[in-house]
């Protein structure tokens, strides 16, 4: 059950768009060069720049010492690879306890770096540590999440004149929204508003939490085609279903691969195949058929109802049928192509208008076979035959 609530957790936090991350990382790179700016947003946005590109959880990040960067020569005549080493807590043993994991970083991320080792240097010998992050008010060693999930808000509504922030909770509706006049009351006075900036207190401030940086690392890292076990190191991840969990994808192109599945099935007799094919045609049509009248009075209703009752999911490998909060499975692949996760996938169903591809396959094994009778090659005749047969059992 506690397994099945973060997971649900999870689902909820969608990777930063491009529409808003790109403003945001803007600002945070000025910000490092303005001297106005309050230090400890100036601290965050240097944060926000390392988070944003390795992905590192609040709590690593806030534990981050100094020294931990390394270099190591790239292969062939390639650019060094930099590398930062952290501690995480993810997976450890006994309270308190920690492992050590690595990541790569890039130019953006070492910006930010560079900024916390030379201006918290002076707070730092303050306290008496070497943690990376410490501001001129910080009383224990670390920085807390809590921190800096608050001060990631008062960052982001100071800069509100250039990062889409007020009121565009249809915009980015993956993003979490805080009144504005809440957050104001708990805002410290070194972190004030611009004169000419005075959002309303009942308007929206629309921002991320520091989790979803992570999410985003990991989203885009798979859409650049990183392969899936990179990806897991990079995020210091304890298996490849957690790394899964963490690929978010274009919602708009679920819902319309959603309802041209539904509509398939539900209008136009498509016949669901596969090893549980019937048993979810009698879940969708338990569904529909417990729809309220009015609803099913309207085929484009129904279809969109049942879409968000069982919508495909993007997972590794492409796309596929989700009956529930289940985690994705392990097959891999190279495309995002809804054909690669219903040919990979036997716990899922297959359309019908998969059915050409599954036949033009066994053609291929057919004609194989027969050249390879007639070159008197009985062996490799018997294999393509075999494969054949394993298409018409899976697929047909």
């Amino acid at each position: 059950i506690e397994a099945a609530r973060k997971l649900a957790g999870l689902e909820g936090r969608q990777a930063i768009p491009d529409g808003y991350l790109v403003p945001l990382l803007e600002c945070c790179r000025e910000s490092l060069a303005c001297e106005e700016e309050p230090f400890v947003l100036r601290a965050m946005s240097a944060c926000l720049l390392i988070a944003s590109q390795v992905g590192m959880r609040a709590s690593e990040l806030c534990a981050l010492e100094t020294g931990s960067l390394e270099t190591m020569a790239g292969p062939s005549g390639s650019p060094d690879l930099v590398y930062i080493k952290f501690r995480t807590f993810k997976g450890a043993k006994g309270d308190g306890g920690y492992r050590n994991a690595v990541s790569i970083v890039n130019e953006t991320a070492l910006l930010g770096y560079e900024w916390l080792v030379e201006h918290c240097g002076p707070y730092r010998e303050k306290l008496g540590v070497t943690t990376l992050l410490v501001t001129p008010k910080q009383r224990g060693r670390y920085y807390t999440r809590g921190q800096m999930n608050d001060v990631l808000c008062q960052y982001v509504l100071r800069h509100a004149g250039r990062i889409p922030c007020i009121n565009t909770e249809a915009e980015f509706p993956g993003l979490a929204v805080t009144k504005v006049g809440k957050l104001a009351k708990r805002r410290s006075a070194s972190a004030s508003l611009p004169a000419d900036l005075a959002p309303l207190p009942d308007d929206s401030l629309v921002h991320p939490v520091f989790h979803q940086f992570r999410v985003t690392v990991a989203t885009k890292l798979y859409e650049s085609g990183v392969d899936m076990r990179y990806i897991r190191k990079q995020m210091s991840h304890l298996s490849e279903d957690m790394t899964a969990g963490y690929i978010r994808s274009d919602r708009q192109i679920e819902r319309a691969a959603s309802e041209a599945v539904y509509d398939a099935l539900l209008n136009d007799g498509a016949k669901l195949i596969g090893p549980h094919g019937d048993e979810f045609a009698k879940k969708v049509e338990a569904y529909v058929g417990g729809l309220d009248e009015k609803v099913k009075s309207d085929m484009g209703a129904v279809v969109e109802a049942a879409a968000g009752r069982y919508p495909l999911r993007r997972k590794v490998g492409g796309v596929c049928i989700r009956c529930g909060n289940v985690i994705p499975c392990k097959a891999s692949g190279s495309t995002d192509e809804i054909y690669c996760a219903f040919g990979v996938c036997p716990n899922q169903c297959h359309m019908f208008f998969m059915l050409p591809d599954a036949l033009a396959a066994v053609r291929g094994h057919m004609g194989l076979v027969e050249a390879n009778l007639a070159a008197g090659h009985a062996k490799a005749a018997a294999n393509e035959l075999r494969k054949a047969q394993n298409v018409i059992r899976s697929a047909l």
